[in-house]
């Protein structure tokens, strides 16, 4: 397992470092749409989805959209399709834009 979160310094590489990401991520109220995605698929156990997404974040009175970019790798441990790796950033600005 490893992750790079969207908003966090830190890359992750554990479930329990996982699990506390995502209870603290959870408070900030997130909401996603998925706006643009691709999915590779890497043989019969193994596949790559890929995308761009934004997610709103904080209470209802003052939400802060954020467009981001993702990848998932998926693979298939014991019969269950896992998260084996994670990654999110936020969409750089076009050089020149404000």
């Amino acid at each position: 397992l490893s992750f790079l979160p969207t908003v966090y310094p830190k890359f992750i590489r554990d479930p329990h470092a996982t699990k506390e990401y995502f209870m603290e991520f959870l408070k900030k109220l997130p909401d996603g749409t998925i706006t643009s995605d691709n999915v590779q698929r890497f043989g019969p156990d193994a596949y790559l989805h890929t995308g761009l997404y934004t997610f709103m974040t904080g209470p209802a009175e003052s939400r802060q959209a954020v467009e981001a970019r993702f990848s998932y790798m998926w693979r298939k441990v014991d019969g269950a399709w896992r998260i084996v790796h994670h990654h999110s950033s936020a969409l750089p600005k076009v050089p020149g834009t404000a």
